[in-house]
């Protein structure tokens, strides 16, 4: 599970990534830590995105952020914990951090950057002042159990194929169809009516007790992924990333590969896909050739 721990500096983060640490295990990477993970730091970022994604079912992984920039790098699924503190407390504890001494300036910074996190949305929200550690953790606990039997992936049956073309058609609709010109969107919809091109995919789902709310349709041969779609209610709750996790068990050690929307590729790659071209543009479909090499 990620834990992205979210708060001015001196509100308190640190000490709670510590508790949660102490209680729950894990590992705290704090700021740009991150840069460590490669020379460059485009590569960084990507190998650090990899890592967040594959921890959202995993240990945890708390990932201490001041910087706004940086809450951009939490994956789906991800828990956004807010930490605040009043300016006064902040100011106290950035005053003993510089021995007693607390520049003008640096006072003025505190006080312009007090509350920039604010209008953000959080899982939670924790008092770097007077919150109670231990009881936050056992929430976190008890988030992770929630999270982990909330939904059921598995592989979907022929007679349950024209549900999962159906959701392929109303995401598609809602997300992707705005970037495409009318001819691209009409391209899409003639390709979920072609038994020609849908023969021989197979087809996973994910579930929310009987309803499905996502899919994902590979075709085994190539080893290409011809849809991926989540239920935009569904969003941002790592239902994508497990279903790919699900995907790599019948898939250990090879290379997929996949078209990507302009949509989709924050999250291709966030997942360990890259690019293996540019964007090209066929019969009015934007796509992104991609490909993931398997471990």
């Amino acid at each position: 599970m990620v834990l992205g721990i979210i708060g001015e500096n001196c509100s308190g983060k640190s000490i709670l990534a510590e508790r949660i640490k102490e209680a729950l295990g894990g590992e705290i990477i704090t700021g740009k830590d991150y840069l460590r993970m490669a020379k460059s730091e485009s590569e960084a970022v990507s190998l650090f995105r990899e890592k967040l994604c594959q921890a959202i079912l995993g240990d945890y992984i708390i990932y201490v952020i001041a910087d706004q920039e940086h809450v951009k790098l939490l994956p789906d699924g991800a828990i956004k914990i807010l930490v605040t503190a009043d300016l006064e407390t902040i100011k106290e504890r950035f005053t003993a951090r510089m021995h007693g001494n607390l520049p003008a300036p640096v006072a003025l910074m505190l006080e312009r950057k007090h509350g920039m996190f604010d209008s953000g949305e959080y899982d939670y929200r924790f008092d770097g002042v007077a919150g109670d550690t231990e009881a936050f953790c056992e929430i976190l606990k008890r988030a992770k159990c929630g999270r982990e039997n909330d939904f059921t992936i598995r592989k979907l049956s022929e007679d349950e194929r024209q549900t999962a073309l159906d959701l392929a058609w109303v995401v598609f609709s809602e997300y992707e169809s705005p970037d495409y010109a009318a001819e691209g969107t009409e391209e899409f919809r003639k390709c979920l009516h072609d038994e020609g091109y849908l023969s021989g995919l197979h087809y996973y789902g994910a579930f929310d007790a009987e309803k499905l709310i996502g899919e994902i349709a590979i075709r085994p041969e190539q080893k290409h992924i011809c849809f991926f779609f989540v239920d935009g209610r569904y969003h941002r709750r790592g239902i994508g990333t497990r279903m790919f996790q699900r995907l790599l068990e019948d898939y250990p050690g090879k290379t997929l590969t996949l078209n990507s929307s302009p949509y989709g590729l924050p999250f291709y790659k966030a997942i360990g896909f890259v690019p293996t071209d540019e964007e090209k543009t066929v019969n009015g479909i934007r796509f992104t050739p991609m490909k993931y090499e398997g471990k």
